[in-house]
């Protein structure tokens, strides 16, 4: 749109902050504005109330016309809906397919708003057993991950620099959102839990062995007639949908990480965040949430996320970003064990890739 055209030119924190005007302002000084606002949002949950995966791609072109004139209306409806939810994460991400860009960079603004607000509010992180993420922080995770993934092209710098700072202050619910969405954009698999022997040979080989191992080409479906009609499978089920299936999903997170790339090195976040997530990984134990729980699983469970998303981000970055762009911006073996407390063995986790 004419609209978009014109704002897309500022950056992105000029474009938050109209949103917010727009968000906290606008709407309560004029009350022609609350009353649509009232009534878009009627709307929009009638329409989601009878969204489904079977009728999404007819209702989607409906979601899109009231998002025309009150995106940020939508959005915040859809954002409340998925945390609720889970079963609403995959028919909203679909639904957002005709929806502007405007539309979509107010979404990834009420998404970075959403997180700070939780802070606010007192929205909990956990669950009552201190040892579980609470439920819609998983959804809202699972969400945005996958947003992010099917629309690239979002404002992701902003959403980076709050996870930054967020961790900066040792607020370390953001780490599920951070490794949710490396690990999604980027193609990384990296379950400890799960992992098996064929995992482990797969690492100890180039980059053509892995993919082959966490992405496995379907051949063996060609010849699957059970599934579909001919005796190729060629049938709406059959093999030959699921290589196209998955060539595109190939295509999509390529191209996925190469905007996710783009935005932590236009961020210059793409060493500070590993650093920090290595920092966090030696004092997790230690920070203020950590000593207020005083709790033995509370502990093992924080240490256990942050040392989960350390191995994600690391992964991401040795597998997808040039050595001579990590290492040369990195700080000596020494420096990160005396200036930046991190224990020996983490500071040369980090140097691996300098020692090839």
């Amino acid at each position: 749109s004419d609209m978009w055209e014109c704002i897309k030119l500022f950056p992105y924190l000029d474009r938050y902050w109209i949103y917010s005007e727009m968000h906290w302002q606008l709407y309560f000084q004029h009350p022609q504005l609350l009353v649509a606002r009232a009534n878009a949002k009627e709307e929009m949950r009638k329409l989601l109330k009878g969204l489904t995966k079977e009728n999404v791609s007819k209702q989607r072109r409906h979601l899109a016309r009231i998002c025309h004139s009150n995106p940020l209306v939508v959005m915040e409806v859809v954002l409340d809906q998925i945390q609720e939810y889970e079963s609403m994460i995959d028919v909203c991400k679909d639904a957002l397919g005709y929806c502007g860009s405007l539309a979509l960079d107010i979404l990834s603004y009420l998404i970075v708003e959403e997180l700070g607000g939780a802070l606010y509010i007192s929205k909990p992180f956990l669950q009552d057993d201190c040892a579980n993420l609470a439920r819609w922080l998983l959804n809202f995770s699972s969400f945005l991950s996958d947003v992010y993934l099917k629309y690239p092209r979002m404002e992701m710098k902003g959403l980076l620099q709050h996870i930054f700072n967020r961790l900066q202050k040792d607020s370390l619910g953001e780490l599920q959102i951070l490794r949710d969405l490396v690990a999604k954009m980027a193609g990384i698999k990296f379950d400890v839990a799960t992992i098996s022997s064929e995992d482990i040979d797969s690492r100890s080989g180039g980059e053509r062995l892995r993919l082959a191992s966490e992405y496995p080409w379907p051949t063996e479906v060609l010849f699957d007639r059970a599934e579909a009609a001919g005796d190729m499978g060629i049938g709406k089920l059959g093999g030959a949908a699921k290589i196209k299936a998955y060539q595109a999903a190939q295509k999509e997170r390529s191209e996925a990480c190469k905007w996710l790339i783009n935005s932590l090195q236009e961020s210059k976040l793409t060493v500070p965040l590993l650093v920090l997530i290595a920092q966090q990984t030696s004092g997790c134990l230690f920070t203020a949430e950590a000593i207020k729980q005083d709790k033995i699983r509370f502990s093992s469970w924080l240490h256990v996320q942050c040392q989960e998303t350390l191995l994600v981000y690391a992964d991401f970055l040795w597998r997808r970003v040039p050595t001579k762009d990590i290492v040369g911006l990195l700080p000596g073996p020494m420096d990160l064990i005396n200036q930046l407390q991190m224990e020996p063995a983490l500071a040369l986790f980090l140097l691996r890739p300098a020692l090839k």
